[in-house]
């Protein structure tokens, strides 16, 4: 009886680690294919870089152009209010080599940053409940929020969830990490 107990209660760990891994990972979208890499060495003063380390600093993160027949420009953009938008030419091998698939649309991109209690994370800057491509903006009072103009909902970075506006799905979040080289968004 004793092993056939032990056996019982490894299939019930097994089960009920699987149980909170599933959980865990549900935070994050499968909805889009998300896989970005930003490396350090080429762009050390980037405000993607001061987004994953300042609670609070959010970016807008966009790219276009393919790397090898065009010159592929990531754009970085911070949630103050007189930000300027940070062109960032991307011209090494590594670079080129790199995955750009930011979400639903390259050229709409990411919105980047860290939570106050949560730490980093990244949203898909399109609209989660609207039909097409509708990208997210700065809401003009709260730089903690973002608006979809379209449906009129307003979105809280911190936790994702609709603040203002009809209910419906919070924002699509992907994981975010820098190891001191390599910023990854992805799911």
């Amino acid at each position: 009886m004793r092993p056939s107990l032990s056996i019982k209660h490894l299939a019930l760990s097994i089960v009920l680690l699987l149980t909170a891994c599933d959980k865990a990972e549900d935070l994050v979208s499968r909805r889009n294919p998300c896989r970005f890499y930003f490396y350090y060495e080429q762009h050390p003063t980037s405000l993607l870089f001061s987004a994953f380390k300042s609670a609070g600093m959010w970016v807008f993160v966009s790219t276009d152009g393919d790397g090898y027949k065009t010159e592929r420009h990531v754009y970085v953009q911070a949630n103050s209010s007189n930000a300027q938008v940070e062109d960032n030419v991307v011209r090494t091998d590594i670079e080129r080599r790199a995955p750009y698939m930011l979400g639903a649309y390259n050229q709409i991109g990411l919105i980047a940053g860290r939570t106050n209690f949560n730490g980093p994370w990244a949203y898909d800057r399109i609209c989660p409940n609207c039909e097409g491509m509708h990208p997210l903006n700065w809401n003009k009072t709260n730089r903690q929020h973002v608006d979809c103009m379209e449906c009129k909902r307003e979105y809280d970075l911190e936790t994702g969830n609709i603040v203002s506006g009809s209910k419906g799905d919070g924002l699509l979040r992907y994981n975010f990490t820098f190891d001191g080289s390599i910023a990854k968004i992805y799911n």
